[in-house]
């Protein structure tokens, strides 16, 4: 049977399909400008926010993606940049998502949100997320992006959300990262 419920979820695979193709093609950043209230504040000397969406535990895609983004920091030697961890899973202490961020890197900030933040997180960056369902065998599944944003320069308060990326190759972190400073 099919339900709203199964509609929504297919609709939210072909776009996270469609950003995905968009996103390997050409150089693998995927321009895109919208000013983003986060639901989580990041120390004022930060400039450039880095932005994974996954889940603690994960056995495939969190941990590739996040050894990418920590030999990036390892690379990078900056301290106006922030990689951040935003756990899906609800229900986790804080403790947890921050140690398991820390356990690829020990500058990664990892970020338990409550339900209504996680929601409004996932909705502004069109991101993809699905909770398992032991009754029908289907396991988590999540956006391999990473989300580029840059602090407004005007208030200092706000980010502007200004490239998606997938973390497949450091050259595409860095490619990105530098037009994030040109900015």
């Amino acid at each position: 049977m099919i339900t709203r419920k199964s509609i929504a979820i297919l609709l939210l695979l072909l776009l996270n399909a469609a950003i995905l193709w968009l996103l390997l093609s050409g150089d693998g950043a995927y321009a895109y400008q919208k000013k983003v209230k986060l639901p989580f504040s990041i120390s004022e000397d930060k400039e450039i926010l880095l932005v994974y969406l996954g889940y603690v535990g994960c056995p495939t895609i969190c941990p590739a993606a996040l050894s990418h983004l920590s030999s990036f920091e390892d690379s990078l030697h900056s301290s106006k940049t922030q990689v951040i961890f935003v756990n899906l899973i609800d229900g986790m202490e804080q403790a947890l998502a921050d140690k398991f961020a820390k356990s690829f890197h020990p500058n990664f900030i990892g970020i338990q949100l409550n339900e209504n933040s996680k929601t409004q997180l996932i909705n502004n960056l069109l991101a993809f997320y699905s909770e398992e369902q032991p009754s029908i065998n289907r396991k988590t599944g999540h956006s391999d992006l990473v989300y580029f944003f840059k602090r407004e320069k005007t208030t200092k308060k706000a980010w502007i959300l200004h490239y998606i990326v997938a973390p497949s190759t450091l050259e595409v972190l860095f490619n990105t990262y530098k037009k994030m400073k040109i900015l």
